[in-house]
């Protein structure tokens, strides 16, 4: 059973994002293809290293409870470059969205600017 405020949070973030995680596959087969085969991959991925980082914040403190400062550090420090690399398919993820954002808009105004055939 959790002790720490710590793990307490992890225990939540980890069945909230799996909860998003399942919605999010609920809504790719209810809407189809939406968005494309690299978008989702790339959030699949996402969620799969956000559920690593909460599972290593729930055994954070058994595994840095040996009193040894250096396998602390290390721990700690793995835990921190999953949150930058986190940070970095997140904003990849929001390249991918802006960028198909673009490609529907420029979609939408150049049909409307060729117009509706039967009114020429």
């Amino acid at each position: 059973m959790p002790s720490t405020s710590l793990q307490w949070i992890a225990l939540f973030g980890f069945a909230a994002i799996a909860a998003l995680f399942l919605t999010e596959l609920r809504r790719w087969r209810l809407l189809g293809s939406v968005i494309g085969r690299r978008q989702r991959v790339l959030r699949v991925c996402l969620i799969v290293l956000v559920e690593a980082l909460f599972a290593m914040m729930y055994f954070g403190p058994w595994a840095t409870d040996r009193g040894n400062p250096l396998a602390e550090l290390l721990y700690w420090t793995l835990c921190l470059f999953g949150g930058l690399a986190v940070v970095g398919l997140a904003l990849a993820d929001v390249r991918e969205v802006m960028r198909s954002y673009a490609r529907m808009c420029r979609q939408t105004f150049s049909d409307i600017d060729r117009g509706d055939p039967r009114e020429k």
